[in-house]
Formats: C-alpha cells, sequence, structure tokens
C-alpha cells in the first residue's frame, strides 16, 4: 500500500497535500494532478513555479494473524 505528501518547498506556509493508503495499482498520474489542481486553486499562496517535495510512504500490510511463529 502506498500514499504520497506533497509539500511546497519554497513556501513552508502552505500545508502539505496528502494522498491516503491505497493500493498501488489503484495510485495513478491523473489523481495526483488531479488533488494538486484543487489544493492549488483553494490557495491563494500557492504558485505554479514553486517546487514541490513528494515523499512516498510505503506500507506493508501484514498477512494472516499477525502473529510471529
Amino acid at each position: 500500500m502506498v500514499g504520497i505528501t506533497i509539500h511546497n518547498r519554497e513556501n513552508h506556509n502552505d500545508k502539505p497535500i496528502g494522498i491516503r493508503i491505497r493500493h498501488k495499482n489503484q495510485l495513478a498520474a491523473d489523481l495526483i494532478l488531479t488533488l494538486v489542481q484543487k489544493v492549488s486553486q483553494s490557495n491563494a499562496i500557492f504558485n505554479v513555479l514553486d517546487k514541490l517535495f513528494m515523499t512516498v510512504h510505503s506500507v506493508r500490510m501484514p498477512v494472516g494473524f499477525g502473529r510471529g511463529m
């Protein structure tokens, strides 16, 4: 499972953009671009020329009952 956090490197007052953790096959470039567009329209400080820093969070789901043997 994969989640993404996008930070504005130029302006630290902007809140990070977060894409919730989901299966990696459900994560597409269109989803990321749509989310960035929505945030850029609602955030007056966000500038198109700002550099963005993307962090990918990878989570391995437990198999079975989660107990070690």
